[in-house]
This record gives C-alpha cells, structure tokens and sequence, in this order.
C-alpha cells in the first residue's frame, strides 16, 4: 500500500462545510452548484498541497543501508558491495540502499527488498534488455526511487513475448513497480516497451525530473493509486493510452497531478487518462490523440485528449491539444481557472457532463464539432474563442445509452445529448467570440448573461440560430452580437433588464456593422464572417428613449430611437423577421422514427414536423427543405437541415 497517508471522503465533506461561504465570482452561494465546485476546488487544493509536501520528502530522504556498484556484462555483473544476488540473468536487490548500475546487461533487475526500505538504483549509463519479462521489476520495497545521473543516457527494454509463472499475468510493463516509484535526477531514460506498458507502478508513482523518452505498443506511464509529475521533459509515444491513473475501487484515488514540467504525448488512445481526477496547475502540455484515424474509430476506442471520470480541474499551464474525440472530458465537472489552451478536435473542445465552470484563462479552440459542451455551464472570466461545425456553446441534458443509434456512421452522435431540461448557461464575465455553423450558444434550458463580451458569427442554415433556447433568455449585462440566419432567430426574454436591438438585414461576408450613439460614439461593432440576415446588438450603453445610428460599412443605414427593452430594425432589402422568444426547433430537432411522407411531399415554410409525424400520401405542402427523399421514402437531410442527435459513444469510456 501506498506510505503516504491517502484523503478519506469524510475530510473533504469537513473542508467543504468550513469553505462553503467563502466568496466564489459569478456562483450563487449555498447552491447545489456552489457546493459541487467549492467541493472539487477543495480537493484539488489538498492533491496540490500533497504533492509539495510528497516532493520535499523524497528529495530530503537520504537513502540508509547498503552502497553497492553494480558493473553490467552482457549475461552477467561485477558486484562491489552487498545486498545483491545474481542468479540466471537476473539481478535481485534484498536490501534498502543505494545501488548504482553501470554497463548493458540481458536480463532483469529485481527489487525485492525484505527490510521494506527505500531503494535508490542509480541509473549511469545502462542499456538494460529483458528476453522474457519486465527488464526492472519492483517486487517489494517501501519506495523505489530510480535517479537518472546528470549527463548519463540510460536505455531501458523489453520483448514482445513474456513468460510468466503460473496462474500470474505480472509484472507486465518494462518497468514495473507493485510499490510506490519515483523518477529523478537530471540523466536521461529511454523506455522502449514492445510487450505491453513502459512505465508503471500499482501504487503511487512520482516523477520529479528527467529526460524521458517512451515507445509503447500500449500505455505510457501508469500509477494505479496516483500519477504525479512535478517536472521534467516527458515524451510519449504509445498505442494506447499516454498517461493513465486507473484504481476505481477508491473515491480518494486514481488520480492525476502535474505540477510542472513538458509533457509531450502521441497517443492511439486517451492522451491523459484518470480513473478519477486530474488537476493541472503548471507545465507545458502538448497532447495527438489517435493522428490520422477517421470518426468511425471510436465506435471501438476513445480518443480523447484529457479525460477524468470525475473531475478536471486546471489552474495554469499552457496545453496545445490535437484530439479525435473531446480535448477536455469529464464525466463529472470541469474547472478551469487559468492556462493557455490551443485546441484543435474533430468533437468537442470542451465536455462535461455536469458542471464546466471557467474562471480564466485564455482558451482558443480553433476546430470543433462543440466548443463548450455541459448541463451546467458558468463562465466568470477568460477569453475565449470558439470555432465549431455544429453548436458553439451547448448546454444540454445526456444519456448514457450505447445503443443509441448512429446515423450517417458519424460516432460523435453516440450517448445523444437531448432538449428537455433544466440546463443553464451563465455568463458573468470573459470575451468570448463563437463561429459556428450550428447554433452560436445553444441552451436546452435557460441563459442569464450578466456582464462579459459576447459576439456570435452563427449559422447561415435556416435551422439553427445565433442564439437558441428553450427556457429563457435573461440579459441583464455586458455586450452581445449575435450574427446569424433569419428563420430561427430568437431574441432575449422580455424579463431582460437590458435594451437590446434586433436588425433585419442581408449582409454578405466581411460586412462592418457599427452600431453608434448620436454623439458618434461607437458602441459596438462587429465585420461579419459569413452571410448574415439578423442581428442582435444588446449593450449597457443602449438605453431606453435615446437615439442610435446603424452604420454598414461607414455607410449611415438607419437612425432610430430605442423606445423600450426591444427596438426592431429592418433594413433595406431585407426580409422582416420579429424574432421570438422560446421554444423552436433546432439544435436536436429531427423528424420522428416514423415520417414517411408521400411521393410529392412539399412542406410549408412553417412546417415543423414532430416525433411520429406521419402524413398520409396526400398530404402535399408547398416547400421543399433542403436534403432528398431516399429511395426508402425517407428523407434524408444529409447534414443540411434539421440536425441530428449527436454525442460521442465513449462518453464513458
């Protein structure tokens, strides 16, 4: 079992009742909500502190016992010192001490260590190749700790094919430790593992420095109980999974900590993997999952580049993530209060299932199926630019169903997110720029804004819109455009504190909307990055019986006087649309299971069919939505009109 004394559950619940009241920007207190991140935030704080109090200790620890110079040759070793036993290509350490290797050597290294002491194998220039199981093997000890000595380049490897005893499938990783690890020191390791994992441990593992470089034909770096990095240059490439931390049997464990450090990861599968938390507060992340697969990869892996079963929480550090699956996941909740994010991934940028909660931090997700995907979502501060094929900002409710059918092979549609719900987005503050094809923010529930910067370049489908809800839309604060098609567009609820300004417009691409006061002063402005045929410009400056100018590309369009919360403009050439609050479809609408229309079938401009919509052959509206009828009978929208469910099938993976 791990030395370190582990967290039970019963003092988090203590640390959160004593922190509860303490004072959280942009969450309303004494909340489910507030409780749930105060909880998380918590947690994170005492992973943070055990770290430094855990790295002190191991750098203070001078190693007692036998100091003993191990001379590799080939099959065999020149042995200066006691403590050590060389029996058919295997070398058996049975004391704590330091134990210092040198040479190259076929066979194994064990660490079996009956006094239960610390083990210091000093690394100095060994290639180490194993012909039929791990090639260091930690069998017992109460810490083994491996220092890479400066200046040395160390080579550590396995074969493709183990042999184990009886009734056993360990130690099963090249290097593999049942007791707690560390790596330290300023030499470097190179981990060649042609079997299964490079480096793992079944308690704690501690990295504190070195260079170290991974091939693995599965996992990288594996501590069951923790995985802690502290500091050095990792570089992983493996075919499974980069780092992993994977004991479920515990709520205070299975955990992944790094404080510092470059961490370089190439991954088939999950680039970061915790079976229960991940908290980052400094480093240099760089993060390819599955390079170079198509979606219909993850009908059988997951891909993702962060991934916690429960909580993520990141502090700082700066992350560039390339991603098949989500960039960020959790299964629980997600808080992000600093670090620079470049993020580029074929689903979501960032995915809760529960909570996401950003607080800073410059995040930057350059392509995206959904940027910022949660039931639950507050947004206090940061910046944020989001660039997706479907919805910018979704809140929304999920299942869990892997039979979930998949249309259009497309396996981000797995574990479909629905509409019905309580789901809520609030944004108190932050600049955040969305470009979306599907709906710019996308409620399946409610959104409060506050204070903050929006702007939202949203689609030019007749079925989606800048800004979509179902609940309502409360805008009290800060700045809003929202740029997008006609026929869906909505509009704040009319229990808004704040003024707002719908456009009636028809704008191409690259068009400057200025919308200014009648002293000239520019209140906001926005070029267009698409065809645009609605507007919604909302502002602290706007204010009731006060005159406003619209100007389109330095041209005076239209003078007006805002004469209560909502003021309609139309402009020439333009097609008038109110806008409206509500319910509409969108986001998830698509026609039921049984729609099978006639022949001839042509639906009206307002035709909005529900779920078991079946029209008899007769029945012949007028308009054509975009997509076919397939030879079935069935129509077949092809990602052109009503959007399908989506969701990835390894939301729990």
């Amino acid at each position: 079992m791990n030395r370190f004394i582990k967290k039970p559950v019963a003092f988090f619940c203590t640390l959160l009742l004593l922190t509860a009241c303490g004072n959280n920007a942009g969450i309303v207190k004494n909340s489910d909500v507030e409780n749930e991140i105060v909880a998380q935030t918590v947690i994170a704080d005492t992973l943070l502190s055990d770290v430094t109090t855990k790295v002190k200790l191991v750098e203070s620890e001078l190693s007692s016992g036998e100091n003993t110079n191990i001379l590799l040759k080939g099959d065999t070793a020149q042995i200066t010192g006691g403590g050590v036993t060389l029996n058919n290509n295997t070398i058996t350490i049975t004391k704590s001490g330091t134990y210092t290797l040198s040479g190259a050597f076929e066979g194994t290294v064990v660490v079996d260590a009956i006094d239960k002491g610390t083990v210091d194998l000093v690394l100095d220039d060994v290639n180490i190749v194993s012909k039929d199981t791990s090639a260091i093997f930690v069998k017992q000890a109460s810490r083994t700790v491996i220092t890479l000595k400066d200046g040395t380049n160390n080579i550590i490897a396995d074969t493709s094919n183990y042999v184990f005893e009886k009734d056993e499938d360990e130690p099963n990783a090249t290097i593999f430790a049942k007791d707690d690890l560390v790596i330290k020191g300023n030499g470097s390791l190179n981990v060649n593992a042609n079997y299964k994992d490079a480096i793992k441990s079944k308690d704690e593992l501690l990295i504190l420095a070195g260079n170290i470089t991974i091939n693995a034909v599965d996992d990288g770096i594996i501590g069951k109980d923790s995985l802690i990095i502290s500091g050095g240059n990792i570089n992983i490439t493996a075919d499974g999974d980069g780092l992993k931390s994977t004991n479920d049997k515990d709520d205070t464990v299975g955990n992944i900590v790094i404080t510092g450090g470059t961490v370089t990861i190439n991954s088939k599968k999950d680039a970061i993997d915790a079976e229960n938390t991940v908290v980052i507060s400094d480093g240099v992340i760089d993060l390819v999952s599955a390079k170079g697969e198509d979606i219909s990869y993850l009908k059988e892996n997951s891909a993702k580049g962060i991934k916690a079963q429960n909580d993520i929480t990141i502090k700082g550090g700066t992350f560039s993530i390339n991603a098949l699956d989500d960039a960020l996941h959790s299964n629980n909740s997600i808080v992000i209060e600093g670090g620079d994010f470049i993020i580029a991934t074929e689903d979501d940028g960032v995915h809760a299932d529960n909570l996401l909660t950003i607080r800073d931090g410059n995040i930057d997700i350059t392509k995206s199926y959904e940027g910022l995907e949660s039931s639950t979502m507050t947004i206090d501060k940061g910046n944020i630019n989001i660039v997706a094929t479907d919805d910018g900002i979704n809140a929304a409710g999920g299942t869990n169903n892997p039979e979930q059918n998949v249309e259009n092979n497309d396996f981000r549609q797995k574990d479909k997110f629905g509409r019905a719900g309580n789901n809520k987005i609030t944004i108190n503050g932050g600049n955040i720029t969305v470009n979306s094809t599907g709906d710019g923010i996308d409620a399946n529930g409610s959104i409060y804004m506050n204070s903050g910067s929006v702007t939202v370049n949203g689609p030019t489908s007749s079925f989606n819109a800048a800004i979509d809800y179902d609940g309502d839309f409360v805008l009290s604060g800060g700045s809003l455009i929202a740029l997008g098609s006609k026929q869906m567009a909505q509009t704040p609820s009319s229990t808004s504190s704040q003024c707002y300004v719908f456009v009636n417009c028809n704008f191409d691409k690259d068009t400057l909307i200025e919308l200014k006061s009648s002293d000239g002063k520019t209140i906001l402005s926005a070029k267009t990055l698409k065809a645009v045929q609605t507007a919604v410009l909302s502002s602290e400056e706007i204010l009731e019986n006060k005159e406003y100018t619209l100007y389109v590309n330095g041209e005076l369009k239209n003078t007006f006087t805002v004469s209560n919360k909502s003021t309609i403009v139309t402009l020439e050439g333009a097609e008038y649309s109110s806008g409206f609050e509500g319910f509409k479809p969108g986001g998830d609408f698509k026609p039921g299971e049984d729609f099978k229309p006639g022949e001839d079938f042509k639906p009206g401009e307002d035709f909005k069919p529900g779920e078991g919509f079946n029209p008899d052959e007769n029945f012949k509206p007028d308009f054509k939505p975009d997509g076919e009828f397939n030879k079935d009978g069935n129509f077949d929208f092809s990602g052109k009109g009503p959007k399908q469910g989506k969701r990835n099938e390894n939301r729990a993976k």
